[in-house]
């Protein structure tokens, strides 16, 4: 899953963006080097970046039938980044 456009564009609009790739490009190199099968490109809205963690992960629930999640370490989600992963 991913966020077209970039998730500052959205929330820190002040902020230049610039990209290595296009989205296309970012897509088939998933699926190339990251044996990722399919991707879920997200609009990411100032509706999107207001959701909480929990209304976003059970929108994305309901629409498709998520098995795993992959994260960074520094991973976060929704409004104001309130949603993390507990690994302690």
């Amino acid at each position: 899953m991913t966020f077209w456009p970039h998730t500052l564009l959205v929330v820190r609009p002040e902020i230049d963006i610039r990209y290595l790739t296009t989205q296309d490009e970012k897509l088939v190199l998933a699926k190339q080097y990251g044996g990722i099968a399919d991707s879920i490109v997200i609009a990411f809205t100032p509706e999107v970046a207001a959701m909480s963690a929990e209304d976003f992960m059970n929108q994305l629930c309901q629409r498709f039938s998520i098995q795993g999640m992959v994260a960074g370490a520094d991973f976060s989600l929704g409004h104001n980044r309130m949603g993390d992963i507990d690994i302690s």
